[in-house]
């Protein structure tokens, strides 16, 4: 991998955050706008609002978010993480249904000297990142939870047995 490769998330994963946000937006808001809601509903309404507002600067952030991956590092908004110093990989799997295997998303978060980084499934090349934390990981000879071990297996990736 000679040029750094560009990751962004994808238009998808960015709208469904948009709407979600916007219309936490309207039906917390609308109500203030509307009338003068009671002080229960007021609070409930006032914290559907806290989390749309959240959730929207959330899906703000991640619109702005680039990752570039090279062979030596991945490099993102707060900094570069060279592959050499990945002391931590997890890998976790969020399902939006038990009975709909494969649904839901995955998240990974990395970790080396001074940098944390987290990224999920809706990242366009999370797979390709994914591939290169986790050779990096076994170069560096970490070892994986469980949890990781079975979710690397899961996206095809080998892990070495670990001695208990």
């Amino acid at each position: 991998m000679s040029e750094p490769k560009r990751y962004r998330y994808t238009r998808a994963a960015l709208v469904k955050d948009y709407l979600l946000g916007a219309a936490g937006l309207a039906l917390g808001g609308l109500p203030f706008a509307l009338a003068a809601p009671g002080r229960v509903a007021g609070l409930i309404l006032a914290v559907i609002l806290l989390l749309s507002v959240f959730l929207l600067l959330r899906a703000a952030r991640r619109h702005a978010a680039v990752f570039l991956l090279s062979a030596g590092s991945l490099t993102y908004g707060g900094g570069t993480l060279p592959w050499r110093e990945l002391c931590g990989l997890r890998l976790r799997h969020f399902a939006t249904r038990r009975d709909q295997p494969g649904g839901g998303w995955m998240e990974l978060r990395l970790r080396g000297t001074g940098q944390r980084v987290t990224m999920d499934s809706g990242l366009d090349g999370f797979s390709d990142i994914l591939r290169a934390a986790h050779a990096a990981a076994l170069a560096n000879g970490l070892s994986f939870d469980p949890v990781t071990m079975a979710n690397l297996q899961a996206m095809g990736l080998e892990v070495p047995q670990q001695a208990d």
